[in-house]
């Protein structure tokens, strides 16, 4: 969590003669951390708090996800996205995991914030194209967040008054091999940005609160377990004047979750059990009708992993399981008023899903290391399908002294998807169970990561991919296709093929006081219904480029910036909009064959700290940050609209929520 840690050691002689007299003494070591992130032999990128603490912050919080957005391969499709794409692929293809358990919409709306509280969980990885064989099944990237599992010995808080929220955290022991720790949020984003999101065409409101909670405990010196326990609730309302639609969502996370950790002499093993569940309520309003969507996925799961370490010289193996059950509930109409005037039942889905793993690693010599491993695993879904698979993975890393490089290749299959009319990842989107119509998503990977320090304090990241990508499936409906009394998500659904290649490139510089990293990434992805012509993949942006920085200025003062520039989202343009009677019939274009204009934004910030009473007392921190300190009017998504008495059209441009926004938010620590 902090830039340097201390550690208390004894010092003594190597020699005792019988007449010598030894007085110990504390010795203080100090190691220090890196302010930047750390990308290992996979290219998966792994950082703490301190990082997050030292970036800018966006209304005051220094929010992990929106931090990982820096990082070269990942970028968000659009401001209002609830995701990340890893190396072009979709947010459906990737897996947020809080503690082990999985978070299936890990935003508030428009990314704003994730739903993890910064003070509670304080170390964040993000897989990319590499992943080992007891990783989830997924054919994109892993976002795993966590906090430790170590018992606090003493009181420690945290408390956070900002302009669009507030939040605190607690930890406090509890006896002699237990700790405990709570935390939370609350906005109130109406209250003084409420004029902000507004405009001639659009209105909008929204609040959201979160809660955490978990307990760490230490069985005996060799075991450890920790619970688990977290709820957010988001409400958004987006009255769009032009159409007369008023859109409403009302959605939440509830999750709770055990970890079981053994560290003995011969093995080590991992334990995780828990349940998650992520539910949407999606209202439309629009003149005299009113309809009621709701989706949602509910699961439990388990999973383990055992490693007896190095069984033979420079020999290590590891193996394990996983368990999940889901109940999911596709986007349906439950109630309506107005037009169709019905109320109907919601039915669900179900899915199983059980693996195994295992994984062998040695090491030949001083420079070379051989990785192989196999996930051998069975799914039931929707309609009696059953689907199952092994997957081989083999990486191979040579290093040397200041470097090293990996090349992987490996098979991957995702049987849990996402799908929606957003194609942004907004909260309406919805889960669906693997099923003939659905079936299970493959994905070959072939991916290199090389990594090189160039000087003291400077180096060098690069990665490349190439990814086959086999049944992705696609959503082709719109909003009001839900009006349809026979309305089922599942026949909206058709799957695609294609692939995505590119490459990341990443400079980092530590010097003194400057910590800053540059990166540019390329990649381009098609996809295809069938043996049609190829189109381009709704979340691929062809170049994304970021600069961040922090400099210190002295013991209280730092200056910090992001700049990040990308391609427009792809989207499919309307040619021809036709009036038939009092019907607005469109012609459209090929499949995402245009782009939105060229995305740009720098956000910058100023921290002061200070420290009021004895060592270890208070201390202080005031940030003052800009989002998007130019005013760029980031063009989020292309509409038209018509006007039936004059009969003349015209394309209105949705602009993103972030214009220029000021913040200023202090913070106690103790």
């Amino acid at each position: 969590m902090c830039a340097t840690t201390a550690y208390t050691v004894a010092a003594h002689t190597d020699v005792l003669t019988d007449s010598a007299t030894v007085e110990l003494k504390e010795v203080k070591v100090t190691a220090g951390g890196g302010r930047l992130a750390r990308i290992d032999r996979s290219g998966a990128v792994t950082f703490g708090r301190d990082a997050m603490e030292h970036a800018p912050r966006m209304f005051g919080e220094g929010d992990a996800l929106r931090f990982m957005l820096a990082m070269p391969g990942v970028s968000a499709v659009s401001d209002y996205s609830g995701g990340a794409s890893i190396d072009g692929m979709g947010f459906a293809q990737n897996e947020y995991r809080l503690n082990g358990i999985p978070v299936h919409f890990p935003y508030h709306f428009g990314g704003i914030f994730s739903v993890f509280n910064p003070a509670m969980y304080d170390r964040l990885r993000v897989g990319k194209s590499i992943h080992g064989a007891g990783e989830t099944d997924v054919t994109g990237g892993t976002v795993v967040l966590s906090g430790g599992m170590d018992v606090a010995e003493e009181n420690k808080g945290e408390a956070n008054l900002g302009m669009i929220a507030s939040s605190g955290f607690l930890t406090l022991p509890v006896g002699q091999r237990f700790s405990a720790a709570v935390a939370g949020r609350i906005s109130y984003l109406n209250l003084l940005y409420g004029p902000m999101l507004r405009d001639g065409h659009m209105d909008a409101r929204y609040g959201f609160g979160d809660a955490d909670a978990s307990v760490n405990g230490e069985l005996s010196d060799a075991d450890r377990v920790r619970f688990t326990f977290h709820f957010n609730r988001d409400n958004m309302t987006y009255d769009d004047r032009d159409v007369s639609l008023v859109t409403a969502m009302i959605w939440s996370n509830i999750l709770a979750g055990c970890d079981w950790r053994h560290e003995g002499d011969r093995m080590e093993m991992d334990h995780n059990v828990w349940f998650s569940r992520f539910a949407n309520d999606l209202e439309l309003r629009m003149d005299n009708v009113r309809l009621r969507v709701p989706s949602a996925i509910t699961e439990g799961g388990a999973r383990g992993s055992f490693s007896p370490g190095e069984v033979r010289d420079r020999l290590s193996v590891a193996w394990g399981y996983g368990l999940r059950y889901c109940r999911l509930i596709p986007q349906r109409v439950k109630e309506s008023i107005g037009v169709v005037g019905e109320k109907r039942e919601v039915d669900a889905t179900y899915a199983a899903a059980g693996k195994v793993w295992g994984e062998a690693s040695y090491a030949l010599g001083h420079r070379w290391r051989f990785t192989a491993g196999i996930d051998a695993a069975m799914v039931y879904g929707g309609d009696g399908y059953c689907c199952r698979w092994v997957d081989p993975r083999v990486s191979v890393m040579f290093g040397w002294n200041g470097g090293n490089i990996t090349a992987h290749a490996g098979r991957y299959h995702q049987w849990l998807h996402q799908v929606g009319f957003s194609e942004m990842g907004m909260p309406s989107d919805f889960k669906l169970g693997p099923s003939r119509k659905a079936p299970v998503e493959r994905g070959t990977n072939l991916a290199m990561a090389f990594s090189h320090r160039l000087s003291d304090g400077l180096s060098v990241t690069l990665d490349g991919f190439y990814k086959q990508i086999d049944d992705e499936p696609e959503y082709r409906g719109a909003v009001l296709d839900i009006l349809n009394s026979d309305y089922r998500a599942e026949n909206y659904i058709y799957v695609t093929r294609g692939y995505n290649a590119g490459g990341n490139l990443a400079l980092r510089i530590e010097l003194g006081r400057l910590s800053a990293m540059a990166t540019y990434g390329y990649c381009i992805g098609k996809r295809r219904i069938g043996d049609g012509r190829y189109f381009n993949a709704s979340s691929v942006l062809n170049h994304t480029a970021t600069l961040s920085g922090v400099w210190r200025i002295d013991n209280r003062w730092s200056l910090s910036g992001v700049m990040n520039i990308a391609s427009g989202r792809p989207y499919t343009p309307v040619k021809a909009i036709y009036f038939i009677g009092e019907r607005i019939m469109m012609e459209y274009g090929e499949r995402n064959s245009a782009r939105l204009p060229l995305y740009h934004r720098l956000d910058i910030g100023a921290d002061y700290e200070f420290h009021t009473g004895a060592e270890g007392g208070l201390t202080h921190k005031i940030n003052l940050s800009v989002v998007n300190v130019y005013g760029r009017r980031n063009v989020e998504m292309s509409t038209f609209t018509a006007d039936l008495a004059s009969g003349r059209y015209m394309r209105r441009d949705v602009s993103s929520l972030y214009r220029m926004l000021p913040s200023v938010s202090y913070t106690v620590i103790w």
